[in-house]
């Protein structure tokens, strides 16, 4: 049973997409630290217990603006039961990403098969909806984090199940140091993982979803496409409009362009 913890209305640090009312980020990964830090990097205040895991899932929920931003915590990953996870998910209003943070010294065969069980459990688009977030025990030494960050995205080729869960989430991923004290980097990292979050929802958005999103576009812009025909030679251009249209140019009225150097366009 998962227990709910409200908390008091936040003035700043409002990154949630604007047109969302509500928006639920699931935590997932192999190591309660990581999760804990990315989940109080969320909420903008340590309101987490570093020091004990919980045992069943645990939510946080933040008002920002009318905005809900509703923080999901689970337990460790084998604690998790498969059924009980998805009856659960699919309880949750609202749009809802998944973030997978991982520990790569840390990560094993069995905690990828796990990931991957419990999110296909979810939907079959559960990975559409899913951000890989990466932690290294280096990044606690000063300066390892830098070096770590100017070699992606090689520094996880020999590491096979990091790379797996990385394709798997359609190369999404970002780095973090979880140990990182500087206020102003830390916001700039949650604005990034928004950012990525607000993308990840508008690359997803099936179209009867989008009004409920609040991602909808006009109907015109989801079913037109412009070409735009370049060349000097009209009669060239005529033959491939033909072509394009399965119309004659007489009926498409293109003699009504005459002066050099105008356009002309037409509406099929």
């Amino acid at each position: 049973m998962a227990q709910s913890c409200p908390l008091k209305r936040s003035s700043s640090y409002d990154f949630i997409p604007p047109d969302l009312s509500e928006l639920n980020v699931v935590l997932l990964g192999n190591s309660w630290s990581l999760k804990n830090s990315v989940g109080n990097l969320l909420l903008m205040k340590p309101v987490l217990n570093t020091d004990t895991e919980p045992q069943t899932i645990q939510t946080y929920e933040e008002k920002m603006n009318d905005q809900l931003l509703t923080v999901v915590m689970t337990p460790d990953l084998q604690l998790i039961n498969r059924a009980e996870f998805r009856s659960y998910i699919r309880t949750l209003s609202g749009p809802r990403v998944f973030l997978l943070v991982l520990q790569p010294e840390d990560f094993t065969e069995n905690h990828k098969d796990k990931l991957q069980l419990l999110l296909e459990s979810c939907s079959e688009k559960a990975f559409d909806q899913s951000l890989v977030l990466i932690s290294t025990a280096q990044a606690e030494r000063p300066g390892t984090m830098k070096k770590l960050m100017s070699r992606v995205p090689y520094v996880w080729r020999d590491d096979p199940r990091i790379l797996n869960m990385i394709i798997e989430c359609r190369s999404r991923y970002l780095c973090i140091n979880d140990n990182e004290d500087d206020q102003k980097k830390r916001e700039l990292k949650r604005k990034e993982m928004f950012t990525r979050i607000s993308q990840m929802l508008k690359e997803n958005c099936e179209p009867s979803q989008e009004e409920n999103a609040g991602l909808a576009v006009s109907e015109e812009r989801k079913s037109s496409l412009n070409l735009v025909l370049c060349g000097r030679a009209r009669a060239e251009k005529s033959s491939v409009l033909e072509s394009i249209t399965g119309q004659s140019s007489e009926r498409l009225s293109l003699d009504q362009c005459e002066n050099a150097g105008a356009a002309s366009s037409v509406w099929v």
